[in-house]
């Protein structure tokens, strides 16, 4: 082979070469563009599931707070009710079941009486 066949065989695959790479290149900041995409939605992901949780975690201690609150009109119920008892001379108390007091869920909506 002539040098002048050599050169231009390498010019050829330079040439070739230097395609493939501007290629992969391509390819490769595309791949880039999205995982710089993918992980901007990671973290707006968690921020919102540290939102969701903070609200689940507030939900709960309202609940808590709900729950303390019935336990203390049971109390005063009972309390009113054992009064009026006193009054009419019997002692026999009316404090309402825990099953009356039941929180209300989606298969019964309301609260109710025995």
């Amino acid at each position: 082979m002539s040098d002048t066949t050599t050169e231009a065989a390498g010019a050829a695959t330079a040439a070739i070469m230097k395609a493939d790479h501007e290629r992969w290149l391509t390819g490769l900041a595309q791949w880039r563009n999205d995982i710089q995409r993918w992980q901007a939605e990671h973290r707006a992901a968690i921020a919102r599931l540290a939102e969701v949780q903070h609200a689940i975690d507030e939900h709960g201690r309202c609940l808590d707070d709900h729950a303390i609150e019935f336990g203390r009109i049971e109390e005063a119920v009972a309390s009113h009710e054992c009064l009026m008892d006193g009054e009419a001379g019997g002692t026999a108390s009316r404090r309402p079941s825990s099953a009356a007091m039941k929180m209300p869920t989606a298969a019964s909506p309301i609260i109710t009486t025995p």
